[in-house]
């Protein structure tokens, strides 16, 4: 979940490329979900967060200069979930517009490959709740 990951994978896509990142969110916190969010977002500022089921999220993020339109994203996801053969039981949390509300009062770092705030949170997480 680092900005570099992030910027790497965003290097490698085409023009309008679509990158989905799944979060598991039973491992963190509220305060980490933001710190991912935010690191995301910083890359991909066209980002829309869809909702799995109780304990996953994807956020999904594109390469172009406009958000993709929210009827897109979902059959993006629909396409990769039939192929998958999972049945798709998912909603939208975000667009675009949306992002900046989500993300406003968090002020802290962003998890980055030289400063790996998250590393440890997992495993601590897993053993405090």
């Amino acid at each position: 979940f680092s900005k570099e990951f992030f910027e790497l994978v965003k290097s490698r896509l085409n023009k309008d490329g679509v990158f989905c990142q799944w979060v598991p969110t039973y491992l963190f916190n509220k305060e980490e979900m933001t710190m991912i969010l935010k690191t995301f977002v910083t890359v991909f500022p066209n980002t829309t967060v869809w909702g799995v089921d109780d304990m996953e999220i994807l956020f999904i993020g594109n390469n172009g200069e406009t958000p993709q339109p929210v009827d897109e994203m979902k059959r993006l996801v629909d396409g990769w979930l039939s192929e998958q053969k999972i049945e798709p039981k998912y909603s939208l949390y975000l667009n675009t517009d949306g992002l900046d509300e989500a993300t406003r009062y968090y002020t802290g770092e962003l998890n980055t490959d030289d400063m790996p705030i998250l590393e440890f949170y997992a495993s601590r997480n897993m053993l405090t709740r």
